[in-house]
């Protein structure tokens, strides 16, 4: 499906593609003040995919690793980056 195709997508991108990501830190729906990190540049190094049980219920989890050399605290952006 649409997941496996941009996972997919994702696997020839590791090593060569960097992201702008934007943390929003919220406690029940607000947003805490001063909270907020943006990691600028960060290189993304690692996916660690979902295991292969495609009869089990359980939602398939995945992980992105990032390398970052920066990061801007409490001044973050209000719209996000797409990652």
């Amino acid at each position: 499906g649409v997941f496996l195709a941009k996972l997919q997508e994702l696997r020839q991108k590791v090593g060569r593609i960097r992201y702008n990501i934007d943390i929003h830190v919220f406690d029940c729906d607000i947003q805490v003040p001063g909270a907020d990190r943006q990691y600028t540049s960060a290189l993304l190094v690692g996916l660690t995919e979902p295991d292969g049980d495609a009869t089990s219920g359980t939602p398939a989890t995945f992980a992105m690793t990032f390398s970052i050399s920066t990061v801007s605290v409490g001044n973050a952006p209000q719209t996000s980056a797409s990652a």
